[in-house]
């Protein structure tokens, strides 16, 4: 039986503790995969990864929804 990993997706906007939820959501992931939602006020997913980094072993920045939908499969 193969382990399963939980593999997340995740953007979130400017006014929003963003800190705060990544560490909340690294922690608990396998794989973090970061992405602007599509706003004006988006974080840019480079900025969320770094924030992740110490909390996840695999985090990756992602351009679009599209690819990081695609880095998650």
């Amino acid at each position: 039986c193969e382990e399963k990993q939980l593999i997340t997706v995740f953007g979130c906007l400017q006014d929003k503790n963003a800190a705060a939820m990544v560490s909340e959501i690294a922690q608990k992931s396998d794989i973090l995969i970061c992405v602007a939602p599509d706003s004006p006020k988006a974080c840019l997913p480079e900025e969320l990864a770094k924030l992740a980094r110490p909390h996840c072993r695999r985090v990756f920045a992602c351009a679009s929804l599209e690819q990081a939908v695609e880095q998650a499969l």
